[in-house]
């Protein structure tokens, strides 16, 4: 099964009422072997597993399933199929082990090793690094892998600070690099992004320039593309951190205003815009480009207006508003 199908899949679980969730169930039943109906259940606990206690013990049986018997599926590295150490505790602990037999069972599978690391990199990236690094060597052409490795040590390093801090950016830099030099296709506007972000990082400002131009050039050619919003922000929000890095304190505030003219994005107008290069103005005492620019992405950041007032009432007191969780997207 292809992962486009896994998704329509997906998609309809996600939809299904009550009554058909339960006869899908006795279909599932009577006939365990029916991936495609097991895949609509598994979606529809999945959404329904803030709700239900049901749904969480009925979405981690089917995962168990899901492992045992189709390791190589795309649907088994998906997000329906992740668990949660405390909130599905022991169901996670089998899960866990089970991903562990498998990937040794099927050493040689890279879907499989895949699926195995995705289960695992948020709670055990050491072993998810692991078999990344092996699913790399068995298909070395892949841009898949080093784009794995690249997100993996990104993770990383955003819990970590100083000097770990830019050593996981700068492994996640070469995967990254490594994975752009692989790929054929127009994904490679989606990669320009952490590219910029990462070399910034890394502490390489002449190669997170470079990509945050090369960014701002290719949104130009995909104005109609989801990813073209979060483009016009990153490219300018990294050129900001950039002067400001290099003492250009007029330059880092205009970056700052033309990041705040992007049209919004499905992210951005989900969580908000990254405000690390906001805060550093405030601590360097320009404030007014800062609340310009908090003025600016209420255009797009409808969901976040509390918020913002509540921080532009900080910066107007002359105090350090908390920018919380928007420090890191």
């Amino acid at each position: 099964m292809s992962e486009e199908t896994a998704r329509e899949l997906m998609m309809a679980g996600s939809s299904m009422s009550e009554s058909q969730a339960a006869a899908l169930a006795l279909q599932v039943e009577s006939r365990p072997s029916d991936l495609p109906a097991r895949i609509q259940l598994l979606s529809y606990c999945f959404f329904r597993r803030g709700k239900d206690p049901q749904a969480v013990q009925a979405r981690a049986d089917h995962v168990l399933y899901i492992i045992r018997h189709h390791p190589a599926e795309p649907i088994a590295g998906l997000p329906p199929a992740q668990l949660h150490p405390v909130v599905d505790g022991r169901a996670y602990e089998q899960a866990r082990d089970l991903w562990i037999e498998q990937s040794e069972r099927y050493k040689d599978n890279p879907a499989v090793l895949g699926n195995a690391a995705s289960f695992l990199t948020l709670h055990e990236s050491e072993h998810a690094e692991k078999l990344l690094q092996r699913a790399a060597s068995l298909e070395p052409d892949s841009p898949e892998w080093p784009r794995n490795l690249g997100y993996l040590y990104k993770r990383n390093m955003s819990g970590s600070s100083g000097q770990e801090r830019q050593q996981w950016a700068s492994k996640a830099l070469e995967q990254l690099q490594r994975c752009r030099g692989l790929k054929r296709d127009s994904s490679q506007f989606y990669l320009l992004n952490d590219l910029a972000k990462t070399a910034f990082e890394a502490g390489d400002l002449e190669l997170a320039t470079r990509y945050s131009r090369e960014l701002l050039d290719a949104a130009e050619r995909h104005r109609e593309d989801w990813n073209y919003g979060n483009a016009i922000h990153d490219g300018h929000l990294v050129l900001g951190r950039v002067a400001l890095r290099g003492g250009n304190l007029d330059e880092a505030k205009q970056q700052l205003l033309e990041s705040g003219k992007t049209p919004g994005s499905p992210p951005l107008n989900s969580f908000g815009p990254n405000l690390m290069l906001a805060k550093e103005l405030i601590d360097a005492g320009e404030r007014d480009s800062v609340l310009a620019y908090l003025e600016a992405i209420g255009e797009f950041w409808k969901l976040g207006l509390e918020r913002l007032d509540q921080w532009k009432v900080a910066i107007r007191s002359g105090g350090n508003p908390d920018f919380g969780a928007n420090l890191v997207y």
